[in-house]
This record gives C-alpha cells, sequence and structure tokens, in this order.
C-alpha cells in the first residue's frame, strides 16, 4: 500500500472513529422535555435540570412553597432528573438513577405517598 492511500485509511478510520464517539455522546445526552399542567408548566433541560413556572397554589411548581412564578425557576439543584410529566395539579418524575418522585396536589392520593396532604417540594417514592 502507497503511503497515501495509507494516509487516507488512517484519516478515513479516525474520522469514523470520531463520529462513533460523538453520536454515543449525543444518544446519552437527555433530550429537552416539557409538560404542562392547570396553569404550571414544567421543562427538563438537556442538562438533567428541572425548571417551572405557573400556578401554584397546590405546590405543584415544586419550589417549596405556594408561591406561583411568572417565570422559570430551577426546582432544587439537582441535574440527574430524566424524565417528568404533569397531572392536572401534581407532577411526577423520574431522575438517571431510577428513583420517582411527585408534588403537588394531594387530595386523593395523586403524590403517591399514601396521604392526602399536599407536597410543595418533590418527595421521593
Amino acid at each position: 500500500m502507497k503511503n497515501g492511500a495509507r494516509f487516507r485509511s488512517l484519516l478515513l478510520y479516525g474520522i469514523t472513529l470520531i463520529s462513533l464517539v460523538f453520536l454515543v455522546a449525543v444518544a446519552q445526552a437527555a433530550p429537552p422535555q416539557i409538560s404542562a399542567g392547570e396553569n404550571f408548566s414544567l421543562f427538563l433541560r438537556a442538562d438533567g435540570s428541572l425548571w417551572t413556572w405557573g400556578g401554584n397554589y397546590y405546590g405543584q411548581l415544586g419550589i417549596g412553597s405556594s408561591n406561583p412564578s411568572s417565570s422559570p425557576v430551577q426546582i432544587g439543584t439537582d441535574t440527574n432528573w430524566s424524565s417528568v410529566g404533569a397531572g392536572y395539579w401534581h407532577a411526577v418524575g423520574v431522575k438517571s438513577d431510577g428513583s420517582m418522585w411527585a408534588w403537588g396536589a394531594n387530595s386523593y392520593g395523586q403524590v403517591g405517598d399514601n396521604t392526602t396532604v399536599d407536597k410543595n417540594s418533590p418527595i421521593k417514592l
């Protein structure tokens, strides 16, 4: 094999390897998600942080209070959220370790913690 052909072969191999590494990294990054409940929204960023805004009468924002927010506020400081969903006045989320969390209105036990007390912060189930 001539030097030019060998160089092109190694170059192609290197580009292919770099492309595969890039594709694996992209595949492992969580895509952003958005979910909306009654008068509130949740946004899961690609970096794993969870953001919320809107009405908060039942603690559905998960920010530790019942104060509404007209702009996005981060729920805690964790960056390991992998999935999120909004119910009517409650929300649920899953972290990258597989743990399930819930918060918000709980008058019918929808948070899943065997109580009927509203939760204004995510609780692990």
